[in-house]
This record gives structure tokens, sequence and C-alpha cells, in this order.
């Protein structure tokens, strides 16, 4: 009886690590992939990838940009994930870029959406930063992101001719946009 006990305590320990294990890579964020989604990823495959969410093509014709975005909606509404297609309107075409709007999706060392700058400091290499109008926008090609951090989360100077370097960015600074290049 004691073995039998100790027999199925194991297997509910397997069984529940296995599942955090999968919960986690559901959220992950690598080179190319995010989720469950790969950089091959066909857009009339988004349905059955995104099978327990809401997957929403956007005409954007009438906006600043002719083509579509897919806007990737978990259940409750939540907005998690702005796609952007190679080519706008072929249901054939991959994935060019993924915009992150939630804050689940991270990389293994923690890095996503409201991150501390400190995280990249720490586990990445930055190929370059630009500086913009409002944003600092940081590039880490090893993992095809880039990603925008606040201006005034930066040290002086910030003029828009201003070189910034990454020094001159805070380490609690949050990273307020991120994205997937694929293209």
């Amino acid at each position: 009886m004691k073995l039998r006990a100790v027999f199925v305590f194991l297997i509910l320990i397997i069984f529940t690590s296995c599942q955090k294990n999968t919960i986690e890579e559901q959220f992950l964020i690598t080179k190319d992939k995010i989720g469950n989604l790969t950089k091959d990823a066909k857009i009339n495959e988004l349905d059955s990838i995104f099978a327990g969410d809401s997957v929403v093509n956007k005409n954007n014709s009438k906006e600043f940009s002719s083509g579509n975005e897919i806007v990737i909606y978990q259940k409750g509404g939540k907005e998690l994930l702005r796609l952007y297609p190679s080519k706008s309107f072929d249901s054939t075409s991959t994935i060019a870029e993924v915009e992150v709007r939630d804050t689940i999706y991270k990389t293994a060392e923690g890095l996503g959406r409201g991150s501390d700058f400190e995280v990249i400091k720490e586990n990445y290499s930055i190929s370059r930063i630009e500086n913009t109008l409002g944003t600092v926008m940081v590039f880490i090609d090893d993992l095809n992101i880039h990603l925008d951090i606040d201006k005034r989360e930066i040290s002086e100077p910030k003029g828009m001719d201003a070189k910034i370097k990454s020094s001159q960015i805070k380490n609690k600074a949050k990273v307020k946009y991120l994205w997937l290049d694929w293209n």
C-alpha cells in the first residue's frame, strides 16, 4: 500500500512539472518562435495555432499603411500579439513581424514587454541603438528583436540628433514596445 502511494505521488509530480513546462513554453520568445507560433507558420494556419484564442484579421487599407494586421486576443478579450504578414492579403504568406502586446511573453532570460533594461544589459549583446522622436530603439540581432524604451528613461542628451549609448539608459527603464522581426 505504501509503495502504491509513493508511485501515485511520483506520477503527480511528473505530471505537474510537465504541465508547468508546457505553460511556460506556450509564452516563450526565441529567435524563430513565440509561444506556438514559428517564423515559418503561414497565415492560413493561425486559427489552429491559436485554437484557444481569437484571431482577428484587420484590414488597414484606410489607415496610414496599406496592408493587413492580425490581432490575437486571449479568451476574455486581452490582446496578446499583433502579426504583420510578409505579403498583405495572402493566406499562404508567413509572418514578417510580431508585436508583443502582453507581458506574459518572455525569453528564457526574462526579456519581455515591461521588463527592465537591466535584463537586456546582463543577458544580451545590443547590436545598435537608434534615437527616435519619443523613444530609443534597441536592437538585439541575436534574437531578431527590437524594442522601444521611453526617452524619459535615459540620461541627457535626449535631442533627435544625439547619439544614445546603453550606459545612458537607466537599469530600471521599462521596455515599452517589443517586436520580433522575421523578415
